[in-house]
């Protein structure tokens, strides 16, 4: 059994997947801790009932180590400036990291591409199989449509408690359409 505790827990996601977990939709993973930022109104809650999956009996803390030190591993769908303490606690419990959280800095995301080095990490800024299948399909598409006057624009909608602009999909969609015209995105966007 794989022991997953999640950063993020009282978010949007963070909330989907602490019930997905609870409710034995992820066959081989017990939830075993949830994190929230110090202050947040949700710390000292029972993690399923802010998921709205009925009590765990996993309260939601604000303290990382002892969230961790019962981990095999962090799921992390919360802020950006957040990741560089999801990883350092990944780091000192040995915890592997699937992160989920988009909008990093290039100084954040330098912090986890240096972890990986030394922990199994998954980072995407979507999980979805059919987004990462749009990504590889708009990178061909933009190979094709290379040199025949061909513009290339990425719009996005969203609801408006959505904290990153562009997203993170939006720029995965963006990055694959640069790549495949063989372009640098900083460059053309």
């Amino acid at each position: 059994m794989t022991k997953v505790a999640v950063v993020g827990a009282g978010g949007r996601m963070g909330r989907t997947i602490v019930a997905c977990i609870y409710r034995g939709m992820v066959p081989g993973v017990e939830l075993r801790g949830a994190l929230e930022a110090a202050g947040d109104e949700r710390i000292g809650s029972d993690a399923g009932e802010i998921a709205g999956a009925g009590a765990c009996g996993i309260l939601i803390s604000d303290d990382g180590s002892a969230v961790a030190g019962g981990a095999d591993v962090l799921v992390d769908f919360s802020f950006h400036a957040a990741v560089p303490e999801t990883v350092r606690l990944g780091r000192k419990h040995g915890c592997g990291l699937v992160i989920g959280t988009t909008g990093l800095s290039d100084e954040e995301r330098s912090v986890v591409e240096a972890a990986a080095r030394e922990l199994p990490i998954v980072m995407a800024p979507n999980m979805s199989f059919g987004v990462n299948l749009l990504r590889v399909l708009v990178g061909r598409v933009a190979e094709a449509l290379t040199d025949k006057g061909y513009d290339i624009e990425v719009i996005e909608r969203h609801h408006r408690r959505k904290k990153d602009a562009p997203s993170g999909t939006a720029l995965g969609l963006a990055e694959a359409a640069a790549e495949g015209m063989g372009v640098d995105l900083e460059s053309v966007a």
